[in-house]
């Protein structure tokens, strides 16, 4: 009779976490054939990532759990500590590939077709890995952009960057224990929904411009993360140059908030006197101390072109010094470091 297999360092549940938030397959972390040919490991894996009865609907897609599978199967058996007469790849996982790779193929989201939308869950950063890891799940596509003009339906680095930030250092986490956020620009709500589920925020608004993801949020987003019954938290349609507003339609100017946060929402020159001048009317008129700001630099000069338009403003401005680990270091928030992912708060006057 197998063993059971007890969670250590030997990078299973490391790739468990990995495999639920979609890293490329490039960059999975596959524990070597020695640890992975092992029956309780394979029985873990199984349980873990492909017995759909138990794990559906947050699970991930077929599709990327079939190339997985492959992989897992290809490195235990192109291993030369494989012997077929002694080794067996255990019967459920075989099961598991059969039935993968008879499901049809799906269908390529056209540019101007809804996206495909499937669950991702993200693992809270963690110096230790046990049997009970905090997470979180969006739904979203991977595709870039559609034929509606969003990018929102996926979970960017700087987003993943300020969640590590949030959650890994003491003043990151002072800045939303029992405080009043609001998110701008949030996408899948990524952000605001690790605020108000493991960081104590005392209430949590994410906003978007798309009403989609607005939707998605209040829907979805919040009944699988346990927060559907939360009154303290909640997402609304707010366009930059227009008056927040409740979601019934009524006025929220007197709504309150002690800190904003925003991810890659300095992408586009042309947005950036919008961005400033609502961030001016949260300071102004929704109460907000703080704004902060996480940016993956691919273009300087338009991030510069941000820094200036709060100069204009008089805002006061500061670098955080903060780097996430690279990924090989990373045990949560999975996301490429290569290009430079700048913090910065913005204050008034």
């Amino acid at each position: 009779m197998a063993s059971i297999y007890r969670l250590g360092d030997d990078g299973v549940a490391l790739l468990v976490a990995q495999c639920y938030q979609l890293v490329d397959l490039k960059d999975l972390d596959i524990p070597p054939s020695s640890i992975l040919k092992s029956p309780s490991v394979q029985t873990y894996i199984y349980n873990e990532l492909f017995n759909e009865g138990v794990l559906s609907p947050i699970i991930p897609p077929e599709t990327y759990r079939l190339r997985v599978l492959k992989a897992l199967i290809s490195r235990i058996e192109a291993s030369e500590d494989w012997d077929p007469e002694e080794d067996e790849i255990i019967e459920p996982l075989i099961t598991a590939l059969t039935i993968l790779m008879s499901l049809p193929k799906e269908d390529s989201s056209g540019i101007d077709s809804p996206p495909l939308l499937s669950f991702v869950k993200y693992t809270l950063p963690s110096s230790t890995r046990s049997q009970t890891t905090k997470s979180i799940a969006t739904s979203e596509s991977r595709g870039l952009i559609y034929g509606f003009g969003s990018t929102g339906f996926r979970t960017w680095e700087a987003a993943l960057h300020l969640g590590t930030y949030l959650s890994c250092t003491e003043d990151g986490r002072a800045l939303i224990q029992g405080k009043r956020v609001l998110e701008l620009g949030a996408g899948t709500g990524f952000v605001s929904l690790l605020c108000k589920r493991h960081l104590g925020a005392k209430s949590v608004l994410m906003t978007d411009g798309n009403a989609k993801l607005v939707d998605l949020f209040n829907s979805t987003c919040l009944k699988e993360n346990k927060l559907a019954d939360d009154q303290d938290i909640q997402g609304e349609v707010w366009e930059w140059g227009t008056a927040l507003a409740q979601e019934d339609g009524s006025d929220a100017s007197v709504e309150r908030f002690d800190v904003a946060l925003g991810a890659d929402l300095t992408y586009d020159t042309s947005i950036i006197p919008l961005l400033t001048d609502t961030v001016s009317t949260l300071f102004s008129s929704h109460g907000v101390k703080k704004f902060v700001l996480s940016a993956t630099i691919r273009n300087e000069e338009t991030f510069n072109a941000f820094l200036a338009a709060c100069r204009d403003h008089d805002f006061r401005i500061s670098k955080i010094q903060y780097e996430s680990p690279s990924f090989a270091d990373q045990t949560g928030f999975f996301h490429d470091t290569r290009t430079p992912i700048w913090t910065y708060t913005i204050e008034p006057s």
